[in-house]
């Protein structure tokens, strides 16, 4: 909880408890309270989905995950406010996911053994417009590999935007599809 990757955290707890023979039920959920007038409250959306997760076959097998902390902050709620204060997109663009998150990504895929190229499902939860398919070519993963953001039909639900994703291109993969999630926020 706390954090826009709590979602992402979560599941990879999961994992790590599958790996040791547990089952765990993934949630993420997310109820946003956003600023009137803001940007934030024309992206906003209330959601939840969770996902089974445990050792033997399943329908998607973890190959590797990769983390990375880094001192960012991209928002933040003042003591004593109800909601969220965010800084400029373009900011947030460059400083954070063009410094942070870019290199996060080719690490995780030369971690996992896997090229760009390979990537069958890019799965990048953020809000900001363009910024998908700049990590996508960063890193070497086609265009067309990336995943509705599903903006147009429940907005951004904030930490469970990952697990709906991935959940909605779980649907639609095939045996032997890579897919490639990322996970990115303050908390």
């Amino acid at each position: 909880a706390g954090s826009q990757r709590a979602g992402t955290s979560s599941l990879i707890a999961a994992s790590d408890a599958a790996s040791a023979g547990k089952r765990t039920l993934h949630l993420a959920s997310e109820r946003l309270v956003p600023g009137p007038a803001s940007e934030r409250e024309m992206l906003a959306g209330d959601a939840a989905a969770a996902l089974l997760v445990g050792p033997g076959a399943g329908i998607a097998r973890l190959i590797a995950s990769h983390s990375v902390t880094a001192d960012f902050v991209d928002h933040f709620r003042e003591a004593g406010e109800s909601v969220d204060y965010d800084w400029e997109a373009r900011w947030v663009r460059d400083e954070g996911f063009g410094k942070i998150a870019v290199p996060a990504i080719r690490d995780a895929l030369a971690k996992a053994g896997v090229e760009g190229g390979k990537v069958s499902h890019f799965i990048a939860p953020i809000a900001v417009r363009g910024v998908p398919e700049m990590l996508a070519k960063a890193a070497g993963i086609a265009p067309e590999t990336i995943a509705d953001t599903l903006g147009a039909t429940i907005g951004h639900a904030g930490a469970a935007q990952a697990t709906l994703m991935l959940a909605a291109t779980l649907e639609k993969a095939k045996a032997g599809d890579i897919l490639c999630l990322i996970g990115f926020g303050q908390g």
